[in-house]
């Protein structure tokens, strides 16, 4: 494969794994807005807990790519590929989310960023299931407890609505992305 088509490749699905995260942030601000109760005034989610937001989910649809890199290609390769992924869709994220903050914060910010991608690595990794099988429950399968991560960013704990919704959106974005068919195309490249 070119370098350029290898490169368009790349692009489009860093483009399309933070669309969705940013598509996955909005749904969770508009859900937060529209549960609040009547008799408060609605208040706007803050630049910094959204970013976060953001950064949960694209941490998330990486972790999900890194599964299907760890099965369909050797080490080397899926450890070549994940590292340039996880670079450009964290620096990506951080511009779209911190967008006019000066660079020295997003400098920290990008950092912090990395080391949390790394802590999310090792919790997800622990969850050996997508999703509970008929008659188990949904504790220790990933989809679920990545929605109690985006539960506590925001502070709703035991909120199941939020995290089905995060669930949903997210089973519609790895359709969309399509992480095993992007690791087919591209694993040849980083031999």
């Amino acid at each position: 494969m070119s370098d350029a088509l290898k490169e368009d490749i790349l692009q489009d699905y860093v483009y399309k794994l933070c669309k969705h995260s940013r598509i996955a942030s909005e749904a969770v601000k508009i859900y937060l807005s529209d549960t609040e109760k009547p008799e408060c005034p609605k208040k706007e989610i803050s630049v910094t807990k959204y970013a976060g937001i953001l950064l949960e989910f694209v941490y998330f649809y990486l972790h999900f790519t890194d599964r299907f890199a760890f099965i369909l290609t050797e080490e080397d390769i899926r450890d070549a590929l994940m590292t340039e992924l996880e670079e450009r869709c964290i620096n990506s994220a951080i511009d779209f989310g911190f967008f006019g903050l000066p660079e020295s914060p997003k400098e920290e910010i990008r950092k912090a960023s990395f080391d949390c991608f790394n802590l999310r690595q090792a919790e997800y990794s622990r969850y050996k299931k997508n999703f509970a099988e008929k008659d188990e429950g949904y504790k220790d399968t990933l989809f679920w407890e990545f929605s109690k991560n985006i539960e506590g960013l925001v502070g709703r704990e035991y909120d199941l609505s939020l995290k089905m919704m995060c669930i949903k959106v997210s089973v519609e974005a790895m359709g969309v992305l399509d992480p095993k068919s992007f690791i087919e195309k591209v694993k040849g490249d980083y031999s």
